[in-house]
């Protein structure tokens, strides 16, 4: 009995909403958005005012969701005043209004080293989730070292190394480096570089948006809950020859855990 009663409730309220919906559902399209209803708005109104309101709505959470959650940083190396430079030898850091150029003299085992390290920054941590991304291209697949990195090359942090032709994905607790080939890369090409930071658990690394491989193993440690070095860029030759890479762009967003 119960059953029956529900069913014609039902039969009921659909049988109301076809009454109401029927200038909608039987007419043309074009009349149906030409006519007012006395029980609710036009079609166009009514996806004017959800349109209104969700802008309204989503545009102020998203900003206030941004700016108390995330840590972003971009550079295209429009300059390199800000940034610090340390080279070994006599090579150069140059900007040829495409991208940073760093080259190092022909002198073996000399680099150069370009890095930013804002103080008293307090946003940056290896506690929270973190991307990087940058676009690099070498002048020589031989007898070199290059690190495009969060943190710095010889300590704490994530990013990509190449030993002549082999690229790789590294990470750094401070104490010791562990690195994943990811592929063989050729001169004059440009490669887009991609590491994801998951805290006590993993970078995976990508090249071109392709993912190529993960690393578990000695990863930045959570517990320090300050990191000043956002970027390290180096090139080292290790041959009697000059070495340069050229990077376009660096990009840094990470979960931020103060100022909520």
């Amino acid at each position: 009995m119960k059953k029956i009663i529900i069913i014609i409730g039902l039969a009921m309220i659909i049988v109301f909403i076809v009454f109401i919906m029927k200038d909608y559902i039987f007419e043309e399209p074009n009349q149906a958005r030409s006519q007012v209803s006395p029980f609710y708005p036009s079609i166009i109104d009514f996806k004017m005012a959800v349109d209104q309101t969700l802008n309204e709505l989503l545009s102020d959470k998203v900003l206030d969701l941004l700016w108390k959650n995330t840590f972003h940083w971009l550079t295209l190396f429009e300059s390199v005043d800000g940034f610090v430079q340390t080279i070994v030898g006599t090579g150069t850091v140059a900007i040829d209004g495409n991208d940073v150029v760093l080259t190092t003299s022909d002198t073996t085992n000399d680099s150069v080293n370009l890095a930013k390290e804002p103080s008293w920054l307090g946003l940056a941590t290896f506690s929270q989730r973190s991307f990087m991304r940058s676009a690099v291209v070498v002048n020589s697949i031989t007898n070199q070292e290059i690190y495009i990195k969060v943190g710095r090359n010889d300590t704490q942090g994530y990013g990509f190394k190449i030993i002549n032709a082999n690229l790789y994905g590294t990470t750094h607790d401070g104490t010791t480096e562990s690195t994943v080939l990811l592929q063989t890369i050729s001169a004059a090409t440009a490669y887009q570089l991609e590491a994801r930071y998951l805290p006590s658990d993993k970078v995976v690394f990508f090249v071109d948006t392709v993912e190529k491989g993960v690393l578990t193993v000695n990863l930045p440690s959570p517990v320090i809950t300050a990191n000043d070095k956002l970027m390290t860029l180096m090139v080292k030759t290790t041959t009697t020859a000059a070495r340069t890479i050229q990077v376009s762009y660096f990009e840094y967003l990470q979960k931020r855990n103060i100022l909520q």
